[in-house]
């Protein structure tokens, strides 16, 4: 019996990660343009999925899910219709991957860090200060995550998929920024001055408030969402033990 209802909880976790990474893609179809960005941005929310998956599935249940998702959406919808080809359709995957991994590690942080949990007999008010502080933590390692990730890495790279993959490719800024064709692409087409500050500034402003409104949004949908509906979900689908070893892996 217990073999059984080991075989099962598994079972069903399997399905609830197949769910969750297809639900993850469809929501991630709804994309509204940022409006006033130079370089071309597009808000959607399937980061609520990501981040009701690691209260549901732990950390490991909740990778899996991200992985699942990053190579189905690849073969799916990158390979094909990506504008930078096959090779930029794997690297827009590549980053939005490591984003939902922010995302992960926001709920690391309030679970671990901050004992953050949401269980269905705590109080309304105790669970709107903790689903208030939690968006915070969003807001702000998000944001600074995201930033600090286009001006090392994303942001140059781009820059070579967007430019017909023409010119070196650079993994890192301090790379393209010794390059005078890059030099020249900056400064003509992005309209600053190819510094390490300016190209900071030129982050800071492109990607801090974009950043800001997602993790917002998404953090706020996500944590309402754990603090009020998640609980009854969980004491109905998962055995005690399931809920026990999930709260372990967080």
């Amino acid at each position: 019996m217990l073999v059984t209802n080991h075989n099962q909880n598994k079972l069903r976790k399997i399905i609830l990660t197949s769910i969750l990474a297809a639900l993850s893609i469809i929501i991630g179809l709804g994309e509204i343009p940022w409006p006033g960005a130079i370089i071309s941005l597009r808000l959607d929310f399937s980061e609520v999925i990501t981040i009701i998956a690691f209260f549901l599935l732990g950390f490991r249940g909740a990778s899996l899910m991200l992985i699942i998702k990053a190579v189905a959406r690849f073969l799916i919808i990158r390979l094909s219709f990506s504008p930078f080809g096959p090779l930029g359709g794997a690297y827009e995957e590549f980053v939005a991957l490591l984003s939902s991994f922010f995302y992960l590690l926001c709920c690391v942080i309030i679970t671990k860090l901050l004992k953050i949990n949401f269980n269905q007999n705590e109080k309304p008010a105790s669970k709107l200060v903790k689903g208030v502080l939690a968006v915070f933590v969003f807001i702000f390692v998000v944001t600074v995550c995201m930033v600090s990730m286009n001006f090392f890495f994303t942001t140059p790279m781009f820059l070579y998929f967007v430019t017909g993959q023409q010119n070196n490719f650079y993994i890192t800024v301090f790379g393209m920024m010794n390059d005078v064709t890059y030099q020249n692409l900056i400064r003509n087409a992005l309209g600053f001055e190819p510094t390490y500050s300016e190209f900071f500034r030129f982050c800071i402003v492109t990607f801090g408030p974009f950043n800001l409104v997602k993790a917002g949004i998404s953090s706020i949908i996500a944590i309402s969402i754990v603090a009020t509906i998640l609980p009854f979900f969980k004491a109905r689908f998962f055995n005690e033990s399931d809920i026990n070893q999930t709260q372990k892996e967080q």
